[in-house]
C-alpha cells in the first residue's frame, strides 16, 4: 500500500510542477504583452503631445493665452504634473504630459489662468466648436454597447 501511496504522491508532484511550468510561461508571455502595450501607449501620448504642441504654438501666436503649470491630481504620479493649458475662444482646454516629453513644450511660458474645472469630453467639445463643429455626428461617439 505505501508504494502505491508513494507512486500516487510521484505523480502528483509531477503534475503539480508542470501545472507551475505552466503557470510560469504564462506570467512570461503577460510580462511580453504588458511591455508592447507600454510602448504602444508611450508611443500615442507623444504623438498626441507633438499634436498638442503644435496646437499651443499656433493658440500663442494667434495671441490666446497658452502656457504650461504643475498641476498636482492626487493619485496621479509627479511626473505627470506637467500641463499645457491653451485657452481658446470657446473655453479652456488643457493636457497632462509626461515628463519625459516636457521638450516639446519647453518654448512655452508658464500659464498664468487656474484650471477652470473642464473634464475630457469638455475638452473635446470645446476643441471641436473651435473648429466650427458644434455637434459630433453619431459615428464619433463611442459605442454605448
Amino acid at each position: 500500500m505505501s508504494d502505491t501511496f508513494g507512486d500516487f504522491m510521484v505523480g502528483e508532484a509531477a503534475k503539480l510542477r508542470a501545472e507551475i511550468h505552466r503557470q510560469q510561461e504564462i506570467v512570461v508571455a503577460m510580462r511580453n504583452l504588458n511591455s508592447e502595450v507600454i510602448v504602444q501607449k508611450d508611443g500615442a501620448y507623444l504623438e498626441r503631445n507633438k499634436c498638442v504642441a503644435f496646437m499651443a504654438r499656433t493658440a500663442l501666436e494667434l495671441g490666446y493665452r497658452t502656457g504650461t503649470a504643475r498641476t498636482a491630481i492626487e493619485g496621479w504620479s509627479p511626473d505627470w504634473h506637467g500641463c499645457v493649458y491653451i485657452d481658446l475662444p470657446t473655453g479652456q482646454v488643457s493636457w497632462h504630459y509626461h515628463d519625459s516629453q516636457a521638450w516639446l513644450f519647453d518654448k512655452l511660458p508658464p500659464y498664468e489662468g487656474t484650471w477652470d474645472g473642464h473634464d475630457t469630453p469638455e475638452k473635446y467639445r470645446r476643441v471641436l466648436a473651435c473648429v466650427g463643429v458644434t455637434q459630433a455626428s453619431e459615428r464619433d461617439e463611442p459605442d454605448s454597447h
